[in-house]
């Protein structure tokens, strides 16, 4: 994780510590992760991970224990969008 008190590296933003949920994908599924530590630029909204976090992301998604709940998510194509 970045240190506090370091910046952007895109737009020179403060970086504030948080804890994020986020989706990862593998192997054709997808899995959401919550509770992830990661720096988030207060201007831009950039996220970085640390590389032991980006770790444990990879484990968690890999792992065959039961997830703490399962979600339903609605997906519809672009293409067939009414405009």
């Amino acid at each position: 994780m970045k240190n506090k008190g370091e910046t952007c590296e895109y737009c020179e933003g403060r970086l504030i510590q948080k804890t994020a949920t986020i989706t990862h994908r593998w192997k054709g599924k997808f899995v959401v992760i919550e509770g992830v530590p990661v720096s988030v630029c207060q201007l831009c909204g950039e996220r970085y991970f640390d590389a032991r976090v980006m770790k444990k992301i990879e484990h968690i998604a890999r792992s065959r224990s039961a997830p703490a709940r399962t979600l339903q998510v609605p997906v519809r194509s672009y293409t067939h969008v009414a405009t």
